[in-house]
């Protein structure tokens, strides 16, 4: 029997979610951002075009003056979220005095060939402080909404399914078993696996065996890098911090994480 899951088909392809996503580029805007997703949510925006809620992804980072291999890092990281694929509408909101502000975002996407009007974009600042912000924010989404076609659904086969792949500690080897079974079904299924190179299984003679064959592991993936093409993905850790692993893992634009 071939297995389906029940998607939302989309101009952009099938989605196994949709949510409207408010990125803030710093620090700064996080807590305002997530603000703005609760209120969002409260009001039932998007409902009837199947967004499923409003998030805001805070986070602790682009106020400071790093550069180099971390800001590589960071921007990366961003542009994965934003890119991804349950993402139906994505915000970007700067406080307005960071370094990596709404400009710095545009030349990043622009840099990878995504055009800008893809996004809205929001300063808590030029436009005039929270309540201000707050509401073209809301105005935005809403206007984006206006333009979505009538969401609809159908069974789709596993080929659609992106999966994250993630252990620590010590695995057994019924547990490499099953998860190298469950890679084989997707990647053979025509899907996409993600796995962070820190991920233990990766170090199970089983798993490799069953996956990998006599190929050595390897990182397809620079860490946050987005997943393009389907099929088994190894990404680069720059750290075994597991939050941090976790972070990198999202941004590649899986579905679901299975740890």
């Amino acid at each position: 029997t071939s297995l389906t899951f029940n998607a939302i088909q989309t101009r952009e392809g099938n989605r196994s979610d949709q949510i409207g996503l408010i990125l803030p580029t710093s620090l700064c805007s996080g807590q305002i951002a997530q603000m703005i997703a609760v209120r969002l949510n409260r009001d039932g925006v998007g409902r009837e075009h199947e967004i499923s809620r409003f998030v805001a992804l805070a986070h602790t980072e682009g106020c400071g003056v790093s550069s180099g291999n971390s800001e590589e890092i960071y921007t990366r990281t961003l542009v994965g979220h934003l890119t991804h694929p349950i993402v139906a509408f994505g915000l970007l909101l700067e406080h307005g005095c960071e370094k990596t502000h709404n400009d710095y975002m545009s030349n990043a996407l622009a840099k990878q060939g995504i055009a800008r009007e893809r996004y809205g974009w929001a300063s808590v600042q030029l436009d005039g402080g929270i309540e201000a912000v707050t509401q073209k924010v809301e105005g935005w989404f809403r206007k984006a909404l206006e333009s979505m076609s009538p969401p609809s659904r159908a069974d789709v086969g596993l080929g659609n399914l992106r999966i994250g792949l993630m252990s620590s500690g010590k695995i057994t080897s019924t547990a490499a078993q099953s998860l190298a079974e469950l890679t084989q079904t997707i990647v053979g299924s025509g899907g996409t696996i993600v796995a962070p190179v820190n991920a233990t299984f990766l170090t199970s003679p089983v798993y490799l065996e069953n996956v990998l064959g006599d190929q050595p592991v390897r990182n397809t993936l620079a860490y946050g890098q987005s997943a393009i093409e389907p099929g088994f993905h190894i990404m680069e850790t720059p750290t075994d911090h597991v939050v941090e692993t976790l972070t990198g893992l999202g941004a590649t634009g899986v579905d679901v994480m299975l740890a």
